[in-house]
């Protein structure tokens, strides 16, 4: 019989799969109304991989519950989402200015960081390096935006790297720490990964009450989404279905943040 938590996660992940098929929808029917399509269109190809990922992942664990899945198709889609979503970012972003060697040295830092945790976690090199390669070019491209836009002040910089270099730091630990220690390191991960949350959201909800243009709204949303996928990438259990709440709750801010910017030409 299957459990509590896997049901749940089964639920979510259906309910993902329909605000996917609505949004794609709506994607579509934005596409002939804007002048500058191209920006819905990468998000319309965004929705369509990502729908026919979760149906993917969705049938094969109702088929194989408890066996991990291999590099299969739903990975090369990630690679697609991911590179749809750095594109979406750059066709609507206005670069007046370019970061500078910290934001972009920290952004790949960040990114490459992540990937060899997700090696010593997986094993699989091809898949993660794979994955990771295009993950770093979304984050490069997210922070660009951002620094361009200065949609994020001091405080607020600073305030990310901090977290960025604590989850790394915390995961880290958690692959060497045997003892029952390690949950209160799990604990303050999780702790650090909220607080993100909390951060991006304050500043998308303060961009939106300033009346803010798109240019600067989009790349925060997709820097919110993307903090997301980052902890569910690393999460397991309960905490996993949390994220993938979470980042189902981030699709529908995301497309209004491209809706917004593609009508607004």
């Amino acid at each position: 019989m299957a459990s509590g938590a896997y049901v749940i996660s089964i639920l979510i992940s259906a309910l993902q799969i329909i605000v996917l098929a609505v949004l794609l929808s709506l994607s579509i029917g934005v596409i002939g109304k804007s002048q500058k399509s191209l920006s819905v269109v990468h998000m319309a190809l965004c929705l369509a991989l990502w729908l026919m990922g979760d149906l993917y992942w969705i049938v094969y664990d109702l088929m194989r519950p408890e066996s991990r899945m291999p590099f299969a198709a739903n990975e090369i889609g990630e690679a697609a989402i991911f590179l749809m979503m750095a594109a979406i970012v750059n066709s609507v972003a206005v670069y007046v200015t370019y970061p500078s060697a910290v934001h972009t040295v920290s952004s790949v830092l960040f990114g490459i960081g992540n990937v060899v945790l997700w090696i010593a976690w997986s094993g699989e090199w091809i898949q993660d390096i794979l994955i990771g390669t295009v993950y770093t070019w979304l984050l490069y491209s997210i922070v660009r935006a951002i620094v361009s836009e200065m949609a994020f002040n001091r405080q607020e910089w600073i305030l990310l790297c901090i977290f960025c270099a604590a989850l790394l730091a915390g995961w880290g630990l958690i692959f060497v720490i045997k003892d029952k220690s390690v949950r209160i390191v799990e604990a303050g991960v999780y702790v650090i990964l909220f607080a993100g949350v909390l951060l991006l959201l304050n500043r998308l909800i303060r961009l939106y009450r300033q009346k803010e243009g798109p240019q600067r709204l989009l790349p925060v949303a997709f820097a919110l989404i993307a903090w997301v996928i980052t902890g569910k990438y690393m999460s397991e259990g309960t905490m996993y279905t949390v994220f993938l709440l979470l980042e189902t709750m981030c699709l529908p801010v995301c497309f209004a943040s491209v809706r917004k910017a593609v009508m607004a030409i």
